[in-house]
């Protein structure tokens, strides 16, 4: 028999090997919960609910008084977690436990009596017992490792049931449904429970009469006069949500216009389901006049004292006292420019107290990066009103040092680095940071001088900038007081960095200003009016030079990214967090947007500089969106996330090419993690071999991406997570690469009507450690549709084998190693 036969059935007896376990495993989970119960026990399977139309499921879903056990997926009836519990449990002995904790009383008692009359010993031997029993105590309590990463049976109980329908009735009520019912079906299959709450709502109550009474003119006037802010509204469902964000809203606009004493325990509503008939409600507001004043007072800043250096030692009996803007600055001695300070205030005397602006003028202080606290308080004694600003300077140097193992996917060696980060704040008094960053690393990387061999791979850079917390820009003083609230910084910046390999020697200078600013941490904008690069390769060995040709010759761009060449571009990227992007807890989403300007200053100042120095030159516009939705699920730990990535980059001038690092690419960690990074694409182009045979050895450059793909992620036990995911995309290249012969290098590269033909399909799965400071993420990728082969042989998933996929020198799982999540 061949040994091609031979090696496929073994792959094939190895799939059905794969394939018995798990469906032992299916059914031993399955079935490990249901053994364990008592005669008259039965488990809760699951629970549903049906017949609500308006109400959200999910928000009654939250209201389940007991949960069913957590399953690694929710479609297929895999108990691990109760398994691990019974596990744990049936090796769990209270007895033995309890004679370790006498044991280690004994042990320690002897301990202490031989040290009598060393009290600092003693105690020491006091402190190691009490956290040696405290351990014992939290095993009893809460069982043995096994059992606290796993879940104990749920067992149905008819108490919870009854406890869920109350609470689902009240949450009904809350939203309008006075007569709204809920009640359980109980089905059984041999000893499973299922329950499917069936809600009614009936017809909701809505807002009609909406009515304010204070007692006083200014409150009533003020209130009126933002009544188009109300979030209650005539014909609005009954809502106890919107009763109480409407309390809400009027405390704030109270604290907002000078009432600082103002409690949202002095409003209250008077509501009468009656009154009005036909399941009308009428709501009235009552605002309560505090009870030691008597009435509302109007706060008056009178005084404004900066105090810049709090709790900070000092020889000096009183502080300095300076006058800037009607601010009254105190320091034992004078480090802060008070016209920069100033840019970040926005209480004056002569102001109503305003709570915003005191949190804006909180917030802007501490983004300086200059104070380790930022404290506002106000003083009301003798009849005075005034706000007193507190702030602790930071150290002025301040140096962080890190060192570690550089590991990735492609990489054959770990290597060592050290990172470097040095400090210096307020520079020049004017609360500039001056930043040095460095960075030492060797890699061991694929040599291309020889097939297999390991090359040492040495990098040094360093980068040297300047923020200062303003905008440089010819603005008039009023108008950067203004911009204050946007956190506005300017940075100057200057780089170089090295690299050192056997096949090359590579130097790039950088250098750029940079324009930053946000309005709150949701919504972050970066400007870079210059952004340059001078790059420069050096020392190509001839094996090297020979792939660069033969990159060449398959028509990719990669030999250009070796060239002497000078990239200049200016940009433009604002990032959009909606609702804190990537908590479990909350639905989510993320928004980058960045276009991009290259070559512009040469527009103006033309190439012929550059020419003489034979540096390469580019003009181009890009344009890059990235949009990402997090959405977690009822089931305890589950998340669905996605994303959708897209892209254009249209060179012109010249050359009609994108810099090298200004393309797009596809594959690897964070895009289709079927295919090794950057290894994907452009469109349908085949990188076949001499033998025939596509080889994905070379990066493969595009101007257009495309990019989805959707995760489903659950906490498996401990700091351990694991996840499926279906990823899809590619890149294409607007025209076609065309080689100084005239023939195209790429074919079936470019982006065509057809272009849905050439999305790549790749599906896996992966498992993530979660140490809470570090994610650490292990995915492993197939391919499901392939575009670079022949139509009608794209479908590669059913000619899966265990070592590779026929007529490709790819792997049949792809391992991608990455820090955090994909995306």
């Amino acid at each position: 028999m061949p040994f091609e036969i031979i090696r496929e059935r073994i792959g094939n007896l190895r799939s059905y090997y794969l394939l018995y376990w798990l469906l032992v495993s299916l059914f031993f989970t399955g079935c490990i919960g249901t053994k364990n119960l008592e005669q008259d026990q039965y488990l809760l399977s699951n629970q549903r609910i049906k017949g609500n139309k308006k109400v959200e499921s999910e928000n009654l879903a939250e209201l389940y008084q007991q949960r069913p056990n957590r399953k690694v997926l929710k479609v297929f009836p895999i108990s691990l977690y109760t398994w691990m519990y019974q596990t744990g449990a049936n090796k769990f002995d209270t007895t033995k436990i309890l004679g370790k904790k006498d044991k280690i009383v004994s042990k320690f008692d002897c301990k202490i009596e031989r040290h009598t009359g060393d009290p600092v010993k003693i105690a020491k031997l006091e402190s190691r017992k009490t956290a040696k029993l405290a351990k014992k105590d939290e095993v009893l309590k809460n069982g043995n490792s096994f059992m606290q990463m796993g879940e104990p049976l749920s067992v149905y109980d008819s108490a919870m049931t009854s406890a869920t329908i109350e609470q689902m009735t009240r949450y009904l009520h809350s939203k309008g449904f006075f007569h709204g019912k809920v009640e359980a079906e109980i089905r059984t299959n041999e000893k499973r429970v299922s329950l499917i709450y069936h809600v009614e709502e009936q017809e909701p109550y809505i807002f009609d009469s909406l009515m304010l009474v204070t007692g006083d003119s200014g409150v009533t006037a003020l209130i009126n006069s933002t009544s188009k802010s109300s979030l209650l509204r005539r014909g609005q469902n009954y809502d106890t949500d919107k009763l109480d964000a409407e309390i809400l809203r009027i405390e704030n606009l109270m604290k907002d216009n000078g009432y600082y004493e103002f409690s949202r325990r002095l409003i209250e509503y008077a509501v009468d389901t009656a009154i009005l008939g036909n399941r009308r409600v009428a709501i009235k507001t009552i605002i309560n006049n505090p009870s030691k004043r008597g009435f509302h007072k109007v706060f008056m800043v009178d005084t404004v004292i900066f105090t810049t250096d709090a709790n900070v030692p000092t020889t000096k009996l009183r502080r300095d006292t300076r006058i800037y803007n009607r601010i009254t600055y105190r320091f034992f001695d004078e480090k802060y420019s008070k016209k920069i300070l100033d840019r970040r205030l926005f209480i004056y005397p002569g102001d109503l107290y305003n709570k915003t602006k005191t949190f804006n003028t909180q917030r802007q202080l501490a983004n300086l990066d200059m104070f380790k606290f930022v404290n506002i308080n106000y003083d009301t004694t003798g009849n005075k009103f005034i706000a007193n600003i507190f702030t602790s300077p930071l150290n002025r140097n301040q140096l962080t040092q890190e060192v570690g193992i550089n590991v990735t996917a492609n990489q054959r060696v770990p290597g060592p680095f050290y990172d470097f980060n040095f400090k210096n704040r307020n520079t020049f008094g004017g609360l500039e940071i001056l930043e040095f960053n460095g960075r030492l690393g060797i890699n061991g990387v694929a040599s291309y001088s020889s097939e297999g061999a390991i090359a040492n791979s040495r990098e040094v850079g360093g980068n040297l900038s300047l923020t200062l917390p303003d905008f440089v820009f010819p603005l008039s003083n009023s108008m950067k007081s203004r911009l204050g609230e946007l956190n506005p910084r300017t940075q100057f910046a200057i780089g170089y960095d090295f690299v050192n390999r056997i096949d090359f020697t590579r130097d790039n200078f950088s250098t750029s200003v940079k324009y930053f600013w946000q309005r709150d941490q949701s919504r972050l904008f970066t400007f870079a009016l210059a952004d340059l690069n001078l790059i420069d390769t050096r020392n190509i060995s001839p094996e090297f030079q020979d792939e660069l040709d033969e990159s060449d010759s398959l028509g990719t761009s990669f030999h250009r990214a070796f060239e002497p060449s000078f990239v200049s571009s200016m940009y433009l990227q604002s990032i959009f967090d909606f609702n804190q992007y990537g908590t479990y807890q909350k639905n989510s989403s993320y928004l980058r947007t960045f276009i991009e300007s290259g070559g512009t200053f040469l527009n103006v100042y033309g190439t012929r500089f550059l020419e003489n120095d034979s540096l390469e030159n580019f003009q181009f516009v890009k344009l890059n969106i990235d949009y990402r939705k997090h959405i977690p699920l009822t089931l305890q730990g589950a998340v669905i996330a996605y994303r959708i990535n897209a892209g254009v980059g249209i060179p012109y001038g010249d050359n009609k090419i994108l810099p090298y690092e200004k393309n797009f690419f596809a594959g690897g960690s964070s895009s289709v993690r079927a295919w090794g990074p950057r290894r994907l694409g452009p469109g349908s182009f085949s990188p076949v071999n001499e033998e025939g045979i596509i080889n994905y050895n070379f990066e493969q450059p595009g101007e257009i991406i495309l990019e989805a793909s959707i995760e489903y992620r659950q906490k498996l036990v401990g700091f351990l997570d694991w996840a499926l995911f279906l990823d899809a995309g590619n890149t294409w290249t607007i025209r076609d690469d065309v080689g100084d012969d005239g023939e195209v290098r790429r074919p079936g590269g470019k982006f065509e009507e057809d272009f849905y033909k050439e999305i790549a399909l790749g599906t896996g799965m992966g498992f993530r450690m979660d140490f809470t400071f570090l994610i650490l993420r292990f995915d492993m990728g197939v391919k499901v549709y392939e575009p670079a082969r022949p139509e009608g042989e794209r479908w590669v998933l059913r000619k899966f084998k265990f070592g590779g996929i026929e007529g490709s020198t790819d792997n049949s799982i792809t391992l991608n190693i990455g820090i955090g999540y994909p995306f």
